[in-house]
């Protein structure tokens, strides 16, 4: 998918949780950064659904497991142009 501009991505879990969010068949930042190496490109990244009072603890490790990359985080209200 190298024309693939945006990719909005859910991360429900933080790392420490990453054995329920793979059962559930959801991502950690971990696991996104381990996909997303699979890209040939670097698209946008905007991320969302992550497991409310953890918001803060896992948008972090998304940071810290993506380093160099700038991460969006999605919330109400962002719209996208397609």
């Amino acid at each position: 998918y190298e024309e693939l501009g945006a990719l909005v991505v859910e991360v429900s879990f933080p790392n420490s949780q990453s054995e329920l969010a793979q059962t559930a068949g959801h991502y950690c930042p971990q696991t996104l950064a381990k996909d997303l190496e699979k890209l040939r490109h670097e698209p946008q990244i905007w991320v969302t659904a992550m497991k409310p009072g953890m918001q803060e603890q896992i948008f972090e490790e998304v940071l810290q497991a993506i380093p160099g990359r700038k991460i969006n985080r999605l919330k109400r209200g962002d719209v996208f142009e397609i």
